[in-house]
C-alpha cells in the first residue's frame, strides 16, 4: 500500500526518523527520534543586528542562545581588525553561537 504520511509540527517539519519498528500489519513503521537541543527560545541570527547590545537584550527577555552576524571567511583571513570588532563579547553573552560564511574551502578552513 502507500506509505502513511509522517505527521508534521506546526511549522510544516517533519521529525527526524529512528530506526524501523514493525507494525502490527508485519509492515515497517518510522517512529520519531528525540532531537537533544535544550534551547527553547532562539534568537534568529540577522546580518547587520546581531551585535554585542542586541544579542545582551535578547538574552535578557529571554532568549536562551544567541548568535553573532555571519562572519565572512575572506576578511577574517585579510582584515585585520574585523574579527576583533565583529566578535566583541562579554560574560553574560552566552550560550553563543558564532556562524562563518565561505565558498572556498582553503579559506574556510583556516579561518
Amino acid at each position: 500500500g502507500m506509505p502513511s504520511e509522517v505527521a508534521k509540527d506546526s511549522l510544516g517539519w517533519a521529525p527526524k526518523l529512528d530506526s524501523a519498528t514493525t507494525g502490527a500489519a508485519g509492515e515497517q513503521q518510522s517512529k520519531p527520534k528525540p532531537i537533544n537541543f535544550p534551547h527553547k527560545f532562539v534568537m534568529a541570527p540577522m546580518v547587520g543586528q546581531s551585535d554585542l547590545a542586541f544579542r545582551l537584550l535578547c538574552l535578557r527577555y529571554g532568549a536562551s542562545v544567541v548568535y553573532t552576524e555571519m562572519l565572512y571567511s575572506d576578511r577574517i583571513l585579510n582584515d585585520p581588525g574585523y574579527l576583533k570588532q565583529m566578535l566583541q563579547s562579554c560574560a553574560e553573552d552566552h550560550p553563543l553561537i558564532v556562524q562563518i560564511c565561505g565558498n572556498d574551502p582553503d579559506v574556510m578552513g583556516p579561518a
